[in-house]
């Protein structure tokens, strides 16, 4: 995780305050839609596979996210829910696998097409 954020900040060296500004409104709105269309994919497919949309959903917001985070989200939900340590065990681990098996798939189906639609740009 640290060395994500060396990585990012040290790319960052260059951009001015001026175009973070300019590129504010843009980035809001995709994050919206996105989020957005991602909520309603999750609540459509978890009801074609018979599944709860209210695991079907966050499962689906993983592209969001991505690992660390997913597994952050999945202790912090489980130690918040639960009354004990035994309950927030059972939470932890009816959480964690569709959770990362979600954010691992969305995350490299993503890459792939993106770096597809890409590569016949260039």
């Amino acid at each position: 995780m640290i060395g994500i954020l060396f990585v990012v900040i040290g790319t960052m060296g260059g951009v001015t305050p001026q175009q973070v500004v300019d590129n504010l409104p843009a980035i809001l709105a995709i994050l919206t839609i996105g989020t957005f269309g991602i909520c309603i994919g999750g609540y459509v497919v978890s009801k074609l596979v018979k599944w709860d949309p209210l695991k079907g959903m966050p499962v689906a917001l993983t592209a969001l996210f991505g690992f660390p985070a997913d597994y952050i989200l999945c202790e912090e939900a489980a130690r918040s829910a639960a009354r004990n340590k035994e309950e927030e065990k059972a939470i932890f681990d009816e959480l964690v696998p569709p959770m990362l098996i979600g954010g691992f798939t969305t995350v490299t189906v993503a890459s792939v097409v993106i770096a597809g639609i890409i590569v016949q740009t260039l």
